[in-house]
């Protein structure tokens, strides 16, 4: 309850939850830590500490039974992600040489390069352009599709139903229909990519699932599929949500534009900033698997526990002044990545990207101003915008 008297509830399914949710946040962090939702049944952590030892700890908060608070995760099918030990271990095993330093030096590096310089030249000197769906939303879609194999002409589909996939309905706590439909085009759509590499296999991600064994046994049809849906859309919607929101703050805090502009060699730094300020998940859930006890409070077995990240990414208790977006603020750990076994695979790509796309439009951004409110992508775990109509000239 707040001062006034009147009853808090974070609900991330109610209209206008992902406008700002940070005063509500910033209540549970300070009032209710561990705080039970009646209504939906969830147990939700939003101080760092909490989600940090949380995220840590896989063998009592399990992700086995998905992660999302609707369990749309489960439109995926068996995967890494939504997996423990052993299982999650052998399958990220599997993938984790393909995102190694060397692998990305030598392969991704110059493919994330050539594509930010087509997308930029395309933008540069505009003054009415749109760089969400001009460049943000592009550029992980077309690096996904090349690791992945999917074809170029492929990807207005790819975007149209990954877009319907994160659609949520207000008021609901399950996946909507256009979810539903959504996942199932893409699990045929991967399905058949798996085919075509049986008969003539690459040097791509499905590839590679496609060929391999783990413990002597391939991987089943429903494990690929999974698998590389959970990749392509851990691939492609998060880093686009990380470009958007650092556009649209670049737009919205011209001050952290002019010190950015005057010191270019801190992008990495700002990165991290945007991440933290703006997590592009902004939680995930996992199901305990024994009665926990936090904060005095008894978490039953079996029960969902939400982690926020974005509650925990402005923790008074880790930052000084967390509220405020300060590029220059010296980086240190946050959890936009998540935190132990479960850390993202992608996170070097997805950091790989943002500096490189900053690095090579601020030269561009001196007189940079968003023309229009930008639109928000509807999703309540993703943060990120679809559209930001903005000028360059």
């Amino acid at each position: 309850m707040r001062s006034d008297g009147t009853m808090v509830e974070f609900n991330p399914f109610m209209a206008g939850t992902d406008d700002d949710p940070y005063p509500t946040y910033a209540w549970l962090r300070d009032e209710d830590p561990v705080y039970h939702s009646e209504r939906h049944g969830f147990y939700a952590v939003s101080r760092f500490a909490d989600v940090e030892a949380v995220s840590r700890d896989w063998q009592r908060f399990s992700n086995a039974q998905g992660i999302d608070i609707d369990q749309t995760g489960d439109l995926f099918g068996p995967n890494f992600i939504t997996s423990d030990p052993p299982d999650h271990r052998l399958t990220r095993r599997l993938l984790q040489h393909r995102f190694s330093p060397r692998a990305i030096s030598d392969a991704i590096e110059p493919l994330v390069r050539d594509q930010v310089n087509e997308l930029v030249a395309k933008v540069a000197g505009n003054n009415a352009v749109d760089v969400g769906r001009e460049l943000a939303w592009p550029l992980p879609f077309s690096i996904a599709c090349h690791l992945l194999g999917f074809p170029s002409e492929d990807r207005e589909f790819l975007w149209d139903a990954s877009q319907r996939f994160e659609e949520r309905q207000v008021g609901r706590s399950v996946a909507p229909e256009v979810a539903e439909r959504a996942a199932a085009e893409l699990r045929l759509y991967v399905a058949e990519q798996a085919a075509g590499r049986r008969r003539n296999p690459g040097h791509d991600l499905v590839s590679l699932l496609v060929s391999a064994e783990i413990d002597g046994k391939p991987l089943s049809e429903l494990e690929i599929v999974g698998n590389t849906f959970a990749l392509f859309n851990a691939g492609t919607q998060t880093t686009a949500c990380l470009l958007t929101n650092a556009l649209v703050l670049l737009g919205s805090h011209p001050e952290q534009l002019a010190w950015l502009t005057r010191n270019p060699d801190r992008v990495p730094d700002a990165v991290e900033e945007f991440l933290r300020f703006e997590a592009p998940v902004q939680h995930f859930t996992r199901t305990t698997t024994e009665e926990v006890s936090m904060h005095g409070i008894r978490i039953p077995h079996g029960s969902k526990v939400v982690l926020l990240y974005g509650a925990a990414n402005r923790d008074p208790r880790e930052w000084i002044d967390p509220e405020r977006l300060d590029l220059s603020r010296e980086p240190r750990r946050h959890v936009a990545f998540g935190e132990g076994i479960h850390f993202c695979l992608g996170a070097p790509i997805a950091r790989l990207e943002g500096r490189i796309a900053l690095e090579a439009l601020l030269p561009h951004l001196r007189n940079y101003r968003l023309t229009d409110p930008p639109t928000r992508l509807r999703s309540h775990q993703l943060r990120g915008y679809v559209s930001v109509p903005a000028a360059l000239a």
